[in-house]
């Protein structure tokens, strides 16, 4: 029997288990598992998995631990997708569009390849997506292709902008109608990440209570750091907002970010009013840390420029501290306790002190993922997907995230778990209502 390697499912959802097996091989030999795909930025990212052959002659990675040298460690049968290497770090793993990612798997004996096989992972069948472009409302709008309403969830991206279409699909494929909204970034909507008018994204809770595809009277949010923060502050003010999920969240208005990362201006604006903001010495501090980093060839951390705003500007931090007692839905807090970018767990033991301080009648969940860094999980970090950690822009500076490949990636899988526990114990009522 000449040797054979194949995945099954060929085709599955991203987050979805799959098995990596190969059969007619000399009993206890060594063979490599190599797996690549081509990522949205057209970069090949690899894996490799080195395994002894059983005494049959077979290896199945879903019941294999592979030997020193592999990309990844221990029993894992999504190791060989996770665990996958760019050519550099200089960018993430890019794919943020709905599109169906394609898999090749070669099986070697030394340096020859013996066998391969292709699969593809999706991101969800039977969902309709399209564009939405009605400012000040854009972005993706997903939902499941039965042509019903669905519990509606509104997709808040960080502070870079990036387009969560993919994830929007993914938690389609769920049952949900959900819009990944673009507030600031592209044509039409603010460039830079100030002054953001926050009567906006109260009209995109509007046009999604609106949409015949949407069910019921209010919806979920849900957002990572600057996207956590828009989160709860529109919670905070807006009664068609029920449940709130925000993962590595702040408990306080940042600055805005401007053109050059430039930290002197406001984020938020509501009523043509300016909401008050803890003024950043992110400015100078960073360059300092930025300094630091290049001389000392370490990956800069900003976490603690963040902790010195909270600790010393007390004044300005209460004022621009998130009402959080005024939300009239469930609470879920999520980071990892190896958030490299902010303090996102004492940002959370903020907001649930402020929560029991002021004696809220709602639920909150706080979930913390040990060893996971600033990017936990979905929108961001989707289930199987090479984990964001570090950042290398150039070759002399880098930006350390937090987190490990194995400890990101872990986290994803949870976070998803626990997004989906939190919408389906929310969504209920409005279901149980509808019917």
């Amino acid at each position: 029997m000449s040797p054979v390697l194949k995945v099954t499912p060929e085709r599955s959802r991203i987050d979805s288990p799959i098995q990596i097996a190969a059969a007619g091989l000399v009993p206890g030999e060594r063979v490599t598992v190599r797996t690549n795909v081509m990522d949205g930025a057209l970069r090949e990212w690899e894996s490799i998995a080195i395994v002894d052959a059983d005494a049959a002659g077979e290896v199945d990675l879903s019941q294999m631990a592979p030997l020193e040298g592999s990309t990844y460690q221990g029993v894992d049968g999504e190791g060989p997708l996770w665990s996958m290497v760019g050519p550099d770090h200089s960018k993430f793993f890019t794919r943020n569009l709905p599109v169906e990612l394609e898999y090749h798997s070669e099986l070697l004996r030394g340096d020859s390849v013996i066998a391969s096989t292709q699969f593809r992972r999706h991101f969800g069948d039977d969902v309709k997506c399209g564009q939405v472009h009605e400012p000040p409302v854009a972005g993706t709008f997903a939902h499941p292709n039965d042509d019903l309403p669905h519990p509606g969830v509104l997709l808040l991206h960080g502070s870079d902008s990036v387009d969560l279409a993919g994830a929007a699909k993914l938690l389609a494929s769920e049952g949900y109608s959900v819009l990944a909204l673009r507030w600031f970034g592209i044509e039409d909507r603010p460039p830079h990440l100030v002054n953001v008018d926050l009567n906006d994204i109260d009209c995109a809770v509007k046009h999604m209570v609106n949409d015949d595809f949407v069910l019921g009277d209010q919806i979920a949010v849900i957002g990572l750091s600057r996207g956590a923060e828009l989160a709860l502050e529109l919670a905070a003010n807006n009664a068609n907002v029920g449940l709130t999920i925000a993962l590595s969240p702040s408990s306080t208005r940042q600055a805005g970010i401007g053109e050059n990362y430039s930290f002197k201006d406001p984020a938020w604006v509501r009523n043509g009013e300016p909401l008050e903001w803890v003024p950043s010495g992110n400015g100078f501090g960073m360059m300092i840390s930025w300094l630091s980093a290049v001389i000392r060839r370490r990956p800069m951390r900003q976490k603690r420029s963040f902790l010195k705003d909270l600790n010393k500007k007390v004044e300005a931090v209460e004022k621009s501290t998130i009402q959080v007692e005024n939300c009239r839905g469930p609470i879920t807090l999520i980071f990892g306790d190896d958030d490299g970018l902010w303090p996102s767990e004492e940002y959370s033991d903020r907001i649930a002190g402020r929560l029991k301080d002021t004696d809220w009648p709602g639920s909150l969940r706080v979930e913390c993922l040990p060893g996971a860094g600033h990017f936990v999980g979905f929108p961001y970090a989707l289930p199987t997907l090479p984990p964001m950690c570090i950042l290398k822009p150039t070759s002399f500076f880098s930006i350390d995230f937090g987190g490990s490949a194995s400890a990101n990636a872990e986290s994803a899988k949870k976070v998803w778990q626990v997004i989906q526990e939190e919408l389906s114990q929310w969504s209920v009522p409005l279901i149980t209502e509808k019917r």
